[in-house]
């Protein structure tokens, strides 16, 4: 709930980290219903950007390129398999991870984020996890072609 609590409370900030980044708002709108909640507390939340909206492309580029722009190494396909921490289980100082079938130690210098790829642009998960992205994606192509 803390997480939670600090994504909503910091959300104003965020929206302006990425605009400091380059991405463009043209518009906010709308919200979700959240069952037991009063809708009182509801605003305005749905932020529309130059060539996309809400999540998507634009968005990881940029944040992909300020991550590499400040230091950060990228491993893909390297799933982890163990967090190395201290005693307590509070302070992550690296990870071990599988890559290419051996087992190897990485060092945090400044934090470790733990990530998955989507299925954005995989028609074959799509198909698998999503058959409506799926559809989506066969469309996309089709305009495309």
């Amino acid at each position: 709930m803390t997480l939670v609590r600090d994504l909503a409370k910091n959300a104003p900030k965020n929206i302006d980290w990425l605009a400091d980044m380059g991405i463009k708002w043209q518009s906010v709108y709308g919200n979700t219903h959240i069952p037991a909640t009063s809708s009182l507390d509801f605003a305005d939340r749905i932020h529309v950007y130059d060539n996309g909206k809400g999540g998507g492309i634009v968005l990881t580029q940029t944040l992909l390129k300020a991550a590499l722009d400040a230091g950060a190494t990228i491993s893909y396909d390297t799933p982890t398999t163990a967090l190395i921490q201290d005693r307590d289980r509070k302070i992550v100082y690296g990870v071990v991870v599988s890559q290419n079938g051996e087992k190897k130690v990485i060092a945090a210098k400044r934090g470790v984020i733990l990530a998955t790829a989507g299925i954005d642009h995989n028609l074959e998960l799509a198909k698998a996890l999503n058959p409506q992205h799926y559809s989506d994606l066969q469309h996309k192509a089709n305009l495309s072609a």
